[in-house]
C-alpha cells in the first residue's frame, strides 16, 4: 500500500543568477531528483542535479550537459516545482542516461538553460518517467516560474517554497538548513 511513498522526486529547481541579461529568465534552472525530505546536513548530497551550464572555453561560451550529486539546499535555490516520482521501474542510473540524451544547441544566442528543461520534461514524459503534467516543458516551467518569481532571494533558515506542477503552493519536502 505505501511502496511508492518515499520514492525519490523529480523537481525543476529555479536558482538566482545574479545579473539576468534583457532577455533572460531570472532564475537558472535544473532538474533535481531527490529522495523526499532531502538532508539539509552539511556535506549530505542526496541529490542529482541536472542542468546545462555554459562556461567560457577558448574564448567562446559552449553549452554542456551537467550532473552531479549535490547538497539539497544551496544559497542561490529559491524554489522548486514537483514534477512527480519516479516510478518503480526506473532507478537513479535509467534517469541519468535518459537525461544525457537530451541535446544541447550550440552557436544559438536564444537558447538557454530553460529549452534544455523543457526538453528534458518533455523526454521524460514521452519514456513514462512523468505522467499527469498539464502542457508541455514549456508549460510546466513556466508555471513554475510565476510561483518562483516573489521568492528572489533564498531563506535557508526557512523550508524551501515548493510548488505542485500546476504552481500551486504545497508543503515543502526541503527542509529549512540545519
Amino acid at each position: 500500500m505505501f511502496s511508492n511513498r518515499n520514492k525519490d522526486r523529480l523537481y525543476i529547481a529555479y536558482y538566482t543568477r545574479g545579473q539576468a541579461q534583457s532577455n533572460d529568465a531570472p532564475f537558472h534552472t535544473a532538474l533535481l531528483l531527490a529522495p523526499k525530505n532531502p538532508s539539509t546536513k552539511i556535506g549530505t548530497e542526496d541529490t542529482t542535479r541536472y542542468h546545462v551550464i555554459n562556461p567560457l572555453k577558448g574564448g567562446r561560451q559552449l553549452w554542456q550537459y551537467d550532473e552531479k550529486s549535490a547538497f539539497a539546499r544551496t544559497d542561490k535555490l529559491v524554489a522548486v516545482m514537483l514534477l512527480g516520482k519516479l516510478p518503480t521501474s526506473w532507478n537513479r542510473q535509467a534517469v541519468s542516461e535518459l537525461l544525457r540524451a537530451v541535446p544541447v544547441v550550440q552557436d544559438n544566442p536564444q537558447w538557454r538553460c530553460r529549452h534544455w528543461v523543457w526538453a528534458a520534461i518533455d523526454r521524460l514524459v514521452a519514456e513514462g518517467v512523468l505522467e499527469g503534467l498539464a502542457g508541455n516543458g514549456s508549460d510546466v516551467w513556466n508555471k513554475g516560474l510565476t510561483f518562483a518569481r516573489p521568492h528572489s532571494y533564498p531563506d535557508l533558515l526557512a523550508p524551501l517554497p515548493m510548488c505542485d506542477s500546476d504552481g500551486n503552493s504545497i508543503t515543502s519536502e526541503f527542509p529549512a538548513v540545519s
